[in-house]
Protein backbone atom coordinates (compact mmCIF):
# COMPACT_ATOMS: atom_id res chain seq x y z
CA UNK A 1 0.00 0.00 0.00
CA UNK A 2 1.03 3.48 -0.95
CA UNK A 3 0.23 7.33 -0.76
CA UNK A 4 -1.58 8.94 2.22
CA UNK A 5 -3.67 6.30 3.01
CA UNK A 6 -0.89 3.38 4.04
CA UNK A 7 0.20 6.28 6.70
CA UNK A 8 -3.51 6.17 8.26
CA UNK A 9 -3.62 2.24 8.09
CA UNK A 10 0.13 2.65 10.14
CA UNK A 11 -1.29 4.55 13.13
CA UNK A 12 -4.43 2.65 13.08
CA UNK A 13 -2.46 -0.61 13.44
CA UNK A 14 -0.24 0.37 16.21
CA UNK A 15 -3.32 2.33 18.16
CA UNK A 16 -5.45 -0.84 17.61
CA UNK A 17 -2.63 -3.47 18.97
CA UNK A 18 -2.32 -1.60 22.04
CA UNK A 19 -4.74 -2.47 24.82
CA UNK A 20 -3.70 0.50 27.06
CA UNK A 21 -3.95 3.31 24.26
CA UNK A 22 -0.32 4.97 22.82
CA UNK A 23 1.04 8.49 23.35
CA UNK A 24 1.89 10.63 20.35
CA UNK A 25 5.94 9.64 21.23
CA UNK A 26 4.81 5.94 21.55
CA UNK A 27 3.20 6.32 18.12
CA UNK A 28 6.44 8.01 16.28
CA UNK A 29 8.44 5.45 17.46
CA UNK A 30 6.56 2.69 16.59
CA UNK A 31 5.55 3.82 12.95
CA UNK A 32 9.24 5.86 12.24
CA UNK A 33 6.79 9.01 11.75
CA UNK A 34 8.10 12.80 12.22
CA UNK A 35 5.68 13.59 15.41
CA UNK A 36 4.34 16.81 13.35
CA UNK A 37 2.79 14.38 10.90
CA UNK A 38 1.91 11.61 13.06
CA UNK A 39 0.13 15.10 14.62
CA UNK A 40 -1.50 15.87 11.41
CA UNK A 41 -2.53 12.02 10.81
CA UNK A 42 -4.51 11.98 14.93
CA UNK A 43 -6.07 15.37 14.24
CA UNK A 44 -7.73 13.64 11.40
CA UNK A 45 -8.28 10.09 12.73
CA UNK A 46 -9.57 12.06 15.86
CA UNK A 47 -11.90 14.14 14.01
CA UNK A 48 -13.73 11.40 12.51
CA UNK A 49 -13.89 9.62 15.19
CA UNK A 50 -11.87 6.67 14.05
CA UNK A 51 -9.54 7.11 17.30
CA UNK A 52 -10.23 8.13 20.57
CA UNK A 53 -7.88 10.12 23.45
CA UNK A 54 -8.25 9.98 27.19
CA UNK A 55 -8.53 13.19 29.08
CA UNK A 56 -5.86 12.74 31.77
CA UNK A 57 -2.56 14.35 31.19
CA UNK A 58 -1.37 10.93 29.61
CA UNK A 59 -3.53 12.04 26.50
CA UNK A 60 -3.29 8.41 24.96
CA UNK A 61 -4.78 7.30 21.67
CA UNK A 62 -7.35 4.12 21.50
CA UNK A 63 -9.23 2.57 19.04
CA UNK A 64 -12.18 5.26 18.58
CA UNK A 65 -15.76 4.70 18.47
CA UNK A 66 -16.62 4.67 14.49
CA UNK A 67 -13.71 2.37 14.19
CA UNK A 68 -14.99 -0.06 16.95
CA UNK A 69 -18.35 0.09 14.70
CA UNK A 70 -16.55 -0.27 11.46
CA UNK A 71 -14.74 -3.42 12.91
CA UNK A 72 -17.45 -4.78 14.51
CA UNK A 73 -19.71 -4.88 11.16
CA UNK A 74 -17.03 -6.34 9.41
CA UNK A 75 -16.28 -9.00 11.84
CA UNK A 76 -20.63 -9.61 11.97
CA UNK A 77 -20.03 -10.19 7.75
CA UNK A 78 -17.40 -12.97 8.96
CA UNK A 79 -19.27 -14.67 10.79
CA UNK A 80 -22.16 -14.60 8.78
CA UNK A 81 -20.32 -15.68 5.88
CA UNK A 82 -19.56 -19.31 6.78
CA UNK A 83 -16.38 -18.95 8.53
CA UNK A 84 -16.79 -21.20 11.10
CA UNK A 85 -19.27 -23.87 9.77
CA UNK A 86 -16.30 -26.78 10.80
CA UNK A 87 -17.00 -25.01 14.04
CA UNK A 88 -20.81 -25.15 14.50
CA UNK A 89 -20.64 -28.50 12.89
CA UNK A 90 -18.30 -30.16 15.53
CA UNK A 91 -20.06 -28.67 18.78
CA UNK A 92 -23.32 -29.65 17.15
CA UNK A 93 -21.86 -33.67 16.62
CA UNK A 94 -20.62 -33.76 20.11
CA UNK A 95 -23.47 -31.99 22.18
CA UNK A 96 -25.75 -33.52 19.86
CA UNK A 97 -28.04 -30.65 20.25
CA UNK A 98 -28.51 -27.97 17.51
CA UNK A 99 -26.33 -25.36 17.41
CA UNK A 100 -26.42 -21.46 16.75
CA UNK A 101 -24.34 -18.05 16.51
CA UNK A 102 -26.20 -15.12 16.32
CA UNK A 103 -24.99 -11.64 15.67
CA UNK A 104 -26.77 -8.29 16.88
CA UNK A 105 -27.82 -5.33 14.35
CA UNK A 106 -29.73 -2.17 14.95
CA UNK A 107 -31.25 -4.12 18.57
CA UNK A 108 -32.05 -6.92 17.08
CA UNK A 109 -30.27 -10.51 17.29
CA UNK A 110 -30.29 -12.45 14.31
CA UNK A 111 -29.27 -16.30 13.48
CA UNK A 112 -26.79 -16.78 11.06
CA UNK A 113 -25.27 -20.23 11.30
CA UNK A 114 -27.59 -23.33 12.22
CA UNK A 115 -25.72 -26.92 13.01
CA UNK A 116 -27.86 -30.08 13.38
CA UNK A 117 -27.24 -32.74 14.73
CA UNK A 118 -27.30 -36.78 13.60
CA UNK A 119 -30.49 -36.43 11.72
CA UNK A 120 -31.54 -40.05 13.99
CA UNK A 121 -31.08 -38.10 17.48
CA UNK A 122 -34.11 -35.79 18.21
CA UNK A 123 -33.32 -32.08 17.93
CA UNK A 124 -34.87 -28.74 18.13
CA UNK A 125 -35.23 -26.18 15.41
CA UNK A 126 -34.71 -22.67 16.46
CA UNK A 127 -37.70 -21.26 14.59
CA UNK A 128 -37.93 -17.51 13.80
CA UNK A 129 -33.93 -16.28 13.03
CA UNK A 130 -35.02 -13.04 14.39
CA UNK A 131 -34.87 -13.38 18.19
CA UNK A 132 -36.38 -11.83 20.79
CA UNK A 133 -34.41 -9.72 22.94
CA UNK A 134 -34.88 -10.69 26.63
CA UNK A 135 -36.38 -14.36 25.98
CA UNK A 136 -33.49 -16.08 24.59
CA UNK A 137 -30.19 -17.11 25.37
CA UNK A 138 -28.46 -15.74 22.56
CA UNK A 139 -29.40 -12.38 22.77
CA UNK A 140 -29.28 -12.09 26.29
CA UNK A 141 -25.70 -13.15 25.69
CA UNK A 142 -25.15 -10.27 23.59
CA UNK A 143 -27.27 -7.64 25.46
CA UNK A 144 -25.80 -8.45 28.62
CA UNK A 145 -22.63 -7.12 27.75
CA UNK A 146 -23.34 -3.92 25.68
CA UNK A 147 -23.26 0.10 27.03
CA UNK A 148 -25.43 0.67 30.22
CA UNK A 149 -27.43 3.42 27.81
CA UNK A 150 -28.02 0.90 25.28
CA UNK A 151 -29.11 -1.94 27.46
CA UNK A 152 -31.57 0.94 29.11
CA UNK A 153 -33.29 1.56 25.75
CA UNK A 154 -33.75 -2.03 25.24
CA UNK A 155 -35.65 -2.94 28.53
CA UNK A 156 -37.55 0.56 27.80
CA UNK A 157 -38.58 -1.01 24.16
CA UNK A 158 -39.16 -4.18 25.73
CA UNK A 159 -41.08 -3.23 28.84
CA UNK A 160 -43.67 -1.34 26.73
CA UNK A 161 -44.09 -4.59 24.39
CA UNK A 162 -44.70 -6.73 27.30
CA UNK A 163 -47.11 -4.49 28.92
CA UNK A 164 -48.79 -3.93 25.92
CA UNK A 165 -49.12 -7.63 25.46
CA UNK A 166 -49.65 -8.88 29.15
CA UNK A 167 -50.34 -5.88 30.88
CA UNK A 168 -47.13 -7.04 33.27
CA UNK A 169 -43.56 -4.87 33.15
CA UNK A 170 -40.40 -7.26 33.12
CA UNK A 171 -37.63 -4.92 32.80
CA UNK A 172 -36.03 -5.28 36.83
CA UNK A 173 -36.40 -9.49 36.22
CA UNK A 174 -34.90 -9.09 33.02
CA UNK A 175 -32.41 -6.66 34.40
CA UNK A 176 -31.50 -9.47 37.06
CA UNK A 177 -30.69 -11.96 34.12
CA UNK A 178 -28.68 -9.77 32.35
CA UNK A 179 -26.38 -9.55 35.98
CA UNK A 180 -26.20 -13.28 35.70
CA UNK A 181 -25.20 -13.66 32.59
CA UNK A 182 -22.38 -11.05 33.86
CA UNK A 183 -21.77 -12.97 36.99
CA UNK A 184 -21.30 -16.84 35.18
CA UNK A 185 -20.33 -16.06 31.78
CA UNK A 186 -23.48 -17.95 30.32
CA UNK A 187 -26.85 -17.77 29.79
CA UNK A 188 -29.25 -20.42 30.14
CA UNK A 189 -33.04 -20.20 29.76
CA UNK A 190 -35.76 -22.67 30.45
CA UNK A 191 -38.03 -22.29 28.42
CA UNK A 192 -36.61 -21.30 25.03
CA UNK A 193 -39.60 -19.59 23.11
CA UNK A 194 -41.70 -22.14 24.41
CA UNK A 195 -41.78 -24.79 27.38
CA UNK A 196 -40.07 -28.12 26.85
CA UNK A 197 -37.07 -26.61 25.36
CA UNK A 198 -33.78 -25.18 27.11
CA UNK A 199 -31.02 -23.43 25.49
CA UNK A 200 -27.40 -22.21 26.65
CA UNK A 201 -25.65 -19.66 25.16
CA UNK A 202 -22.09 -17.36 26.03
CA UNK A 203 -20.40 -14.49 24.16
CA UNK A 204 -18.23 -14.12 21.50
CA UNK A 205 -15.84 -11.67 22.15
CA UNK A 206 -12.92 -9.69 20.26
CA UNK A 207 -10.92 -7.06 22.28
CA UNK A 208 -11.17 -4.48 22.01
CA UNK A 209 -14.53 -4.73 20.39
CA UNK A 210 -16.44 -6.07 22.59
CA UNK A 211 -19.18 -8.64 22.59
CA UNK A 212 -19.88 -8.92 18.63
CA UNK A 213 -21.96 -11.95 18.50
CA UNK A 214 -23.07 -15.13 20.43
CA UNK A 215 -22.71 -18.77 19.98
CA UNK A 216 -25.41 -21.20 21.71
CA UNK A 217 -27.33 -25.06 21.77
CA UNK A 218 -30.81 -25.45 21.99
CA UNK A 219 -32.59 -28.85 22.62
CA UNK A 220 -35.33 -30.49 24.52
CA UNK A 221 -35.27 -30.03 27.85
CA UNK A 222 -35.64 -33.81 28.83
CA UNK A 223 -32.46 -34.31 26.61
CA UNK A 224 -30.48 -31.29 27.19
CA UNK A 225 -31.22 -32.38 31.49
CA UNK A 226 -29.15 -35.75 30.37
CA UNK A 227 -25.86 -34.10 30.53
CA UNK A 228 -26.43 -30.86 31.98
CA UNK A 229 -25.59 -26.99 31.83
CA UNK A 230 -21.93 -27.43 32.55
CA UNK A 231 -21.23 -29.60 29.97
CA UNK A 232 -22.65 -27.68 27.56
CA UNK A 233 -21.00 -24.51 29.08
CA UNK A 234 -17.74 -25.95 28.86
CA UNK A 235 -18.34 -27.12 24.83
CA UNK A 236 -19.38 -23.68 24.38
CA UNK A 237 -16.54 -21.83 25.76
CA UNK A 238 -14.31 -24.24 23.94
CA UNK A 239 -15.58 -23.18 20.52
CA UNK A 240 -16.04 -19.59 21.43
CA UNK A 241 -12.02 -19.58 22.01
CA UNK A 242 -11.43 -21.29 18.16
CA UNK A 243 -14.01 -18.61 16.83
CA UNK A 244 -12.36 -15.75 18.70
CA UNK A 245 -8.99 -17.04 17.59
CA UNK A 246 -9.77 -17.29 13.96
CA UNK A 247 -10.97 -13.43 14.03
CA UNK A 248 -8.09 -11.28 13.63
CA UNK A 249 -9.73 -8.29 11.43
CA UNK A 250 -7.58 -5.53 12.64
CA UNK A 251 -4.36 -7.84 12.67
CA UNK A 252 -4.80 -8.27 9.32
CA UNK A 253 -2.93 -4.85 7.07
CA UNK A 254 -5.56 -5.85 4.23
CA UNK A 255 -8.90 -6.08 6.61
CA UNK A 256 -7.95 -2.74 8.05
CA UNK A 257 -7.29 -1.17 5.03
CA UNK A 258 -11.31 -1.92 4.00
CA UNK A 259 -11.87 -0.32 6.96
CA UNK A 260 -10.07 2.51 6.72
CA UNK A 261 -11.36 3.20 3.01
CA UNK A 262 -14.57 2.58 4.17
CA UNK A 263 -14.13 6.04 6.01
CA UNK A 264 -11.94 7.76 3.77
CA UNK A 265 -14.40 10.08 2.67
CA UNK A 266 -14.66 11.32 6.56
CA UNK A 267 -10.74 11.81 6.33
Amino acid sequence: MSGPLARYVEVLEVISQSSAGLSLTDICELTGLHKATASRLLKALLDSNLVAQTHDSRRLHTAGVRLRSLVRNAISAQLAGGSFLKEMESLSKVSQLTAMLAKLSKGRVTIISLAFPDPTVPYVHPGPLERPILTCSLARAILAYQDDEYIRKVLQRETRMAIAATGSPTANRSSEKLQEVRDTGASICDEELQAGITSVAVPIQVEPYGTIGSIGLVGFTQEYNKKGSKEYIDLLRNTKTQIENKISIIGNEGELRNVVEMAWNEL
